[in-house]
């Protein structure tokens, strides 16, 4: 409709529709590698999202995370522990770029950022580190950006112990999505330990065979 001092055009319906908020929020692609499959070493864990909605709230009042389940039998205890990434993703998935390691539930809770304007701030359009992203929401859109991160657990330290099958899910005020089922390469899971710690490389060398001559021996692991 466009009513003007000389123009009057009557109403009449548009093509197309929007807003009709049909399809439910899901990650379409959810990814998670390790990097050793040994008794009681650092296992570094790859991970790879992609969602079709942005994982960003409207308000900091009620807080929102991606949530990685059914990680059980690691030895890493319960607290914050650092992610890191290729380009900064860490940041999108989680705001101070640390997740929330629970060690008895097995779940890792990354809480994301907020709108800008969503924060409970004197000058609310000021972003902090503990509150909005410096980036606008359409740096994450929807549907199209790949985040990839990495978090660091110890295995449990019993060969043949672990087998997980993790999930990822994510929680908000305005959206809830329930866990999935992540790809991982392994037929048996991630955190089986298939091997023991041992030497891979040992051995010892010296610079001569001359008596009485200073030797220095060299120990190789």
């Amino acid at each position: 409709e466009l009513n003007t001092s000389r123009v009057n055009v009557a109403a009449s319906p548009m093509e197309g529709s929007v807003l009709g908020a049909q399809d439910p929020g899901r990650f379409t692609r959810a990814s998670i590698e390790e990097s050793s499959t040994v008794a009681d070493d650092f296992s570094v864990y790859s991970v790879t999202l992609i969602t079709n909605f942005p994982a960003l709230t409207l308000s900091e009042a009620v807080p929102n995370a991606i949530l990685i389940g059914g990680l059980t039998n690691y030895q890493t205890p319960s607290g914050y522990i650092p992610l890191s990434g290729p380009t900064g993703d860490q940041y999108f998935v989680a705001k101070a770029a640390a997740g929330n390691w629970s060690q008895s539930r097995g779940v890792l809770s990354l809480q994301g950022g907020v709108v800008l304007g969503g924060c409970a701030r004197a000058d609310p359009a000021a972003p902090t580190s503990d509150c909005a992203l410096p980036q606008d929401p359409v740096a994450f859109r929807v549907g199209e950006t790949q985040v990839s991160f990495t978090f660091t657990l110890k295995n449990t330290a019993r060969v043949g112990e672990g087998a997980n099958f993790p999930t990822v899910s994510y929680q908000s005020a305005e959206l809830s999505v329930p866990p999935a089922l992540m790809v991982f390469s392994s037929a048996g899971g991630v955190g089986k330990m298939d091997a023991a710690p041992q030497f891979t490389r040992k051995g010892l060398s010296q610079t001569t065979d001359v008596k009485g001559v200073p030797n220095t021996v060299t120990l190789e692991l």
